[in-house]
């Protein structure tokens, strides 16, 4: 790998000091006749002309650098993929371990919630008091930073029909609570103290900022 990429401090004040001097003329141009635009048009020339002279110098160091660039990318990318093809296939591993092990506890508490249900059933039949107590079976996790868990959680798929449930009193109210910015946003449109929709009244508050 050759790491020496530079451009000489005297190639860098050439180019710098004759694209100044390309640049500073065509500014100077001023078209206000038919010659004057012919000169600016073959100007146009000398642009390009310094511009090629400045790739021309400057793309054997970038593709020297790229060349550079790219070899230390693979060495990186060749050091670092065994490493994580190597944890991936211990997670995996962790993984499995973790969905076997809490299906098997998962079995072991569906036993156990049967066996404490037909323990609740008896008392209630006997009119005697429960003895036992829920046995809870807990989840296996992995000792370092990568945990395994089931997470239960509801999802509202009929909003109208849990409504209609609350409003039956199937559900308890508590089940849904109001969408106050999307409130708060009517009110500030009807900007008048007065019911602006079932149940909902618009009201006003004197608010003081320093």
């Amino acid at each position: 790998m050759n790491n020496e990429i530079a451009i000489s401090e005297e190639i860098k004040n050439e180019l710098t000091r004759e694209s100044s001097d390309v640049v500073n003329k065509s500014r100077e141009i001023v078209i206000k006749t038919e010659a004057d635009n012919e000169r600016a048009t073959a100007f146009l020339s000398t642009l390009k002309t310094m511009r090629v002279k400045i790739e021309d110098k400057i793309m054997p160091a970038v593709k020297q650098a790229k060349v550079a660039y790219d070899e230390i990318r693979k060495l990186k990318d060749d050091m670092i993929r065994p490493l994580s093809d190597a944890e991936a296939d211990l997670r995996a591993k962790i993984g499995a371990f973790v969905a076997a092990e809490n299906a098997r506890r998962a079995a072991l508490q569906e036993k156990a919630d049967k066996k404490f249900e037909k323990a609740v059933q008896k008392a209630e039949a006997t009119g005697k008091p429960l003895t036992v107590a829920p046995q809870i079976i807990k989840k296996v996790t992995s000792t370092n930073s990568a945990s395994f868990s089931v997470v239960w959680y509801a999802e509202v798929t009929d909003i109208k029909l849990l409504c209609k449930a609350i409003a039956d009193g199937k559900v308890d109210i508590k089940a849904i609570e109001p969408n106050m910015p999307y409130l708060n946003a009517i009110a500030r449109s009807y900007k008048s103290e007065k019911e602006i929709l079932p149940g909902i009244v618009a009201k006003k508050k004197v608010v003081t900022r320093v």
